[in-house]
C-alpha cells in the first residue's frame, strides 16, 4: 500500500509540474495575456488539485510501516523442525541458525553433536548459549568434555550456568572435578548451579 500511494502521489505531482510548464509556455505564446487576465479555469483547478492530492497521499504513505518479521530475541525464523538432516543444513544459514540449534537439541539426535560443538565457540553469545543448551539436552558421554571446556573457558556467566545444568542432567562422573571447582567461583549464581549439578550427579 505504501508503494502504491507513493507512486500515485509522484504521478500527480508530475502532472502538476507538466501543467505548470504548459501554462508558462501558453502564457508566452499568448503574449502574457493569459497571466494578465488572471483567469482561473477548470484546467488550472485540475492541475493545482493534483499537486494537493499528491502531497496529501505522500504524507499519508509516510505513516505506513513496512511489515516486520516475527522474531524472538531477533532469532526466530521459519524452520522446519521435523527433519534432523534439514536442520543440520540450516545451521549454515545465519538467519535460521539459532532456531535450528534449539530444534536439534529438542530432537535429541546424536548426529547433531559434532556440528553443535563448533558453535560453543561462536562469536555470538546467543549462538554459544543455544549450542550449550542443545548439547545438554542431547546428552551422552560425547558432550561431557565440551561442556567442561565451556564451564572452564567461557566468560559469559549465563552460558556457564547452561554448561553446569547440562553436566548435572547428564550425570557423568568425569564432570565432578570441574563442577567442584565451580563451587568456589566468585559468582554466586555459578556456585548455586554447581551445587545443584553435584546433587544431581551424586543422586
Amino acid at each position: 500500500m505504501k508503494k502504491i500511494l507513493k507512486r500515485i502521489s509522484i504521478s500527480l505531482i508530475m502532472i502538476w509540474l507538466i501543467g505548470v510548464v504548459y501554462r508558462i509556455f501558453f502564457a508566452k505564446a499568448s503574449g502574457g495575456a493569459f497571466v494578465q487576465q488572471a483567469r482561473y479555469t477548470q484546467f488550472d483547478a485540475l492541475i493545482d488539485g493534483s499537486l494537493i492530492v499528491g502531497i496529501v497521499l505522500l504524507i499519508i504513505s509516510a505513516f505506513f510501516k513496512k511489515p516486520g518479521k516475527s522474531v524472538s530475541d531477533g532469532k526466530k525464523t521459519d524452520v522446519k523442525k521435523d527433519n534432523v538432516q534439514e536442520l543440520l543444513q540450516t545451521l549454515k544459514d545465519p538467519n535460521k541458525r539459532w532456531e535450528s540449534i534449539i530444534a536439534l537439541g529438542d530432537k535429541g539426535d546424536k548426529r547433531a553433536i559434532e556440528p553443535l560443538k563448533s558453535f560453543t565457540r561462536h562469536i555470538d553469545p546467543q549462538i554459544r548459549g543455544a549450542a550449550v543448551i542443545a548439547l545438554g539436552k542431547i546428552g551422552g558421554s560425547q558432550v561431557v568434555d565440551t561442556l567442561i571446556e565451556v564451564l572452564n573457558k567461557e566468560e559469559g556467566i549465563v552460558i556457564r550456568q547452561f554448561a553446569l545444568d547440562g553436566l548435572g542432567d547428564i550425570g557423568d562422573g568425569r564432570a565432578v572435578t570441574a563442577i567442584k571447582q565451580a563451587l568456589t567461583d566468585e559468582n554466586t549464581s555459578i556456585r548455586k548451579h554447581a551445587q545443584e549439578s553435584l546433587r544431581k550427579i551424586k543422586g
